[in-house]
């Protein structure tokens, strides 16, 4: 999830943690009901899945990565998911759709 930008796992914020004027993104926050944002439509478009564990969070953080850096290097795609990557996902999928994605002009939170 994102917390004012910043990802966490959700599982080791408590929330008492978060204060009222935070704003909190997960996976469920980003796009829309009918309508994917442009990362999760990438994902889907390069079957970049790993299980339900981890792929929220790749997108989560893959999101947080491109509003900070809207046209990253290979090289810093791969070091900014190498805490989420897992021994079953795609990671080549995964980056060629974090790549995909990329764009200089569009905020990818919501």
């Amino acid at each position: 999830m994102l917390i004012d930008g910043e990802v966490y796992r959700s599982c080791t914020v408590a929330v008492g943690d978060v204060g009222g004027g935070d704003k909190i993104v997960t996976i469920e926050g980003l796009g829309s009901p009918g309508r994917l944002s442009r990362l999760q439509a990438t994902f889907m478009k390069h079957t970049a899945f790993g299980c339900g564990y981890c792929t929220p969070r790749i997108i989560v953080t893959a999101t947080a990565l491109l509003n900070e850096n809207p046209r990253p290097t290979t090289e810093e795609i791969v070091s900014a998911m190498d805490a989420n990557l897992r021994r079953c996902a795609s990671y080549p999928n995964i980056i060629e759709a974090i790549k995909d994605a990329a764009s200089p002009s569009e905020k990818r939170e919501g």
